[in-house]
């Protein structure tokens, strides 16, 4: 289960973020492109939660849409190699 707390980043420059291990996962998954129902189902969160933790990565990133979050997050690295939403591209560019 993933804690509140932040955990290591896959690329430190990025490090001044500091998302938590929720916040990661959200970003893991939106960049495979899924729906936020579908993000919160994977992580059994509620629909929501997630749509919480979109809404603060928007404010983090300053963007406004899902699919430029998306890719703000797949070009600064904002998620963890070691989540299950991590795709395989992502994790052999690392």
């Amino acid at each position: 289960m993933m804690s509140g707390h932040p955990v290591a980043w896959c690329d430190e420059p990025t490090a001044h973020l500091a998302l938590t291990a929720r916040q990661q996962a959200v970003a893991c998954h939106l960049i495979q492109g899924l729906p936020v129902r579908e993000i919160a189902d994977r992580l059994t969160m509620a629909t929501g939660t997630a749509r919480m933790h979109i809404k603060h990565l928007h404010a983090r990133t300053g963007t406004r849409t899902l699919h430029a979050l998306a890719l703000w997050c797949w070009s600064h690295r904002e998620c963890c190699i070691h989540c299950e939403g991590a795709t395989e591209l992502h994790r052999s560019d690392i």
